[in-house]
């Protein structure tokens, strides 16, 4: 199976988040499936600046990470319409 084919044929709503000092999934490795779904709704969450630099944990466990992921995460969500998926709709997706 090729990846990058496989993602082109995506069209539900993506997001990727990205720990700006993540030094175990590099940029361009988060950033890749942006680049290639067809999704009219995607966005990629780059988490961090360049005085607080966040690595893969701290995604979850700093003290940034309600402000930086998951009230972002939550607006896209929102924004998205994701959360009225119907159920079954979302099992798929997920698939």
């Amino acid at each position: 199976m090729n990846i990058s084919d496989e993602l082109a044929r995506f069209t539900n709503p993506l997001l990727c988040v990205l720990a700006n000092g993540d030094g175990i999934v590099p940029r361009e490795t988060a950033s890749f499936p942006v680049t290639k779904v067809r999704s009219a709704s995607k966005k990629l969450l780059e988490v961090g600046t360049e005085d607080i630099k966040l690595a893969h944990a701290d995604l979850f466990v700093s003290n940034e990470s309600h402000a930086r992921v998951f009230a972002p995460i939550a607006e896209w969500l929102v924004s998205a319409q994701v959360a009225q998926w119907p159920a079954a709709e979302m099992t798929a997706a997920l698939r």
